[in-house]
């Protein structure tokens, strides 16, 4: 049974509630295209998100991750490269997560890989990259700050530890707004007070619809983002202050997760 979040009434899009678990029930897109060329002969028969890292595939942990934040969730599952070993996987289900997939062979970048699931979403929803983890308290604390502004276009992850992701974005913010996002931060950056961007996304319907509208050479959506922005729109920071971890490179695989917040996993 569910049951409407009225505190949200006059949005069009709004939060459903699990009327047993009062939990909301959430919707995922896990971006899982991309080829993993960095990981070498790993990824030549392999997803990148199948390889495991501390005893668990890559893609197991943020299923994991999801369950454990909101007892139940929907995924949908982005596949471009070897997308049909991430389904073998995973099949339908796992746990309480229920799981669909769109899929399509190219290098399309995360813009179009995410228009994939266009009409199949109806509320706020998750973007999650296959390969980072964090901790998933993240995905609560990113819901509750969307919901406290529920106006807004969505809310960003953005790390104070930059090191795990040297070439994701820069996010720049005032309060709790997003200011600005460097899409191609220099490794020398010298500009204080940068959060660094996780890939991990909680976005109302309004920034399908700008992804949708962009043009159509644009296969990232950062760039969209900061054009938004300073065109007026408004994005939500949640800052993530725990340890997160990045799967570029086959080292990055020996990584052992250790979470300061001991409710889940690592050690």
């Amino acid at each position: 049974m569910e049951f409407i979040d009225t505190t949200n009434v006059n949005t069009r899009y709004i939060l459903v509630y699990n009327i047993r678990t009062m939990k909301p029930e959430i919707s995922a897109v896990i971006l899982a295209g991309g080829l993993g060329s960095r990981m070498g002969t790993l990824t030549t028969e392999n997803h990148k998100s199948l390889l495991e890292v501390d005893g668990k595939p890559i893609l197991h942990w943020i299923l994991d991750g999801l369950q454990s934040e909101f007892g139940s969730a929907r995924a949908i599952i982005a596949t471009g490269y070897q997308g049909e070993k991430v389904r073998q996987a995973f099949g339908t289900n796992h746990g309480n997560i229920q799981i669909e997939y769109v899929h399509n062979p190219d290098h399309l970048g995360i813009r179009k890989r995410l228009l994939l699931t266009q009409g199949m979403l109806q509320g706020p929803f998750f973007v999650i990259g296959s390969d980072v983890l964090a901790h998933p308290s993240q995905y609560s604390n990113m819901v509750r700050t969307f919901e406290a502004h529920f106006k807004s276009n969505g809310v960003i992850s953005g790390a104070i530890d930059l090191e795990p992701a040297p070439t994701h974005a820069l996010i720049y913010i005032e309060g709790h707004r997003v200011v600005e996002i460097q899409t191609h931060p220099p490794f020398d950056y010298k500009r204080p007070f940068a959060l660094r961007d996780m890939s991990l996304w909680f976005f109302h319907q309004k920034t399908m619809h700008l992804l949708k509208n962009a043009p159509d050479k644009e296969s990232d959506i950062s760039p969209i983002l900061n054009e938004a922005i300073k065109n007026g729109a408004e994005y939500l920071i949640e800052q993530y202050y725990d340890n997160w971890y990045h799967f570029g490179h086959p080292e990055d695989l020996h990584a052992h997760l250790g979470f300061r917040d001991k409710r889940y996993g690592g050690k």
